[in-house]
């Protein structure tokens, strides 16, 4: 699965991973650099490679001054592309709520 983000996301970038902030929140967590990459005119746009099921994201707020963990989030790639509001390519979420409930009659089923 591919979560898409802006590049203006990355808070600090090390040799090999990527502190990314997630929208909307002040949480950031930790993502290794060769599941990642930017495309787009002048590189705006920051892919996230991450495994459907098995990734645990684990995203945390720490002070500024002190460097002390004061807020943690820990969840799924599906509970973090639910909360967050994430855009996602490769996978189809689909919202329960919208499809509409049939069903079908006895009279029409083959026999």
């Amino acid at each position: 699965m591919k979560i898409i983000l802006n590049s203006n996301s990355v808070k600090y970038e090390t040799d090999k991973a990527l502190l990314i902030k997630l929208p909307n929140s002040e949480l950031s967590f930790w993502h290794p650099k060769k599941f990642c990459n930017t495309t787009g005119k002048g590189g705006y746009q920051l892919n996230v490679w991450v495994s459907d099921d098995k990734w645990q994201i684990k995203a945390q707020r720490t002070s500024k001054k002190t460097r002390s963990v004061l807020e943690t989030w820990t969840g799924t790639v599906e509970e973090a592309v639910d909360k967050f509001n994430l855009k996602v390519a490769g996978k189809v979420a689909v919202n329960e709520r919208l499809i509409p409930k049939t069903e079908v009659l006895d009279e029409l089923l083959d026999k």
